[in-house]
């Protein structure tokens, strides 16, 4: 079985949003913000992130390139967002694991 390929969906220079994502999700979480949230948020602020940054490497010139432009930044922002949730998921299902067998071990 292969694994996912990241870099065919979200561009290589923007995964960095990944770990920045889960940094924010775990301040997040430490907050009185309702745990819901946070997915939205990170999503917002994934988009927002994105939209920066492909701003800052190519400023559109007509209609066509802004939307393209939004288009990138809202499904790269949102790939990233999935991608911080989805680790913060595996490292919660580990570390539910590790109580389990201790729990089992006892």
């Amino acid at each position: 079985q292969q694994l996912m390929d990241w870099n065919a969906y979200l561009k290589p220079e923007l995964s960095v949003l990944i770990p920045v994502l889960y940094l924010i999700g775990a301040a997040l979480k430490k907050t009185s913000i309702g745990n819901w949230r946070i997915p939205f948020l990170l999503g917002g602020g994934g988009i927002l992130l994105a939209a920066l940054y492909l701003l800052s490497s190519a400023f559109p010139d007509n209609g066509p390139q802004l939307f393209a432009l939004l288009f990138s930044a809202v499904t790269q922002g949102i790939l990233g967002a999935a991608g911080a949730v989805y680790a913060n998921n595996l490292l919660k299902q580990y570390t539910k694991r590790k109580e389990e067998e201790q729990d089992a071990d006892s």
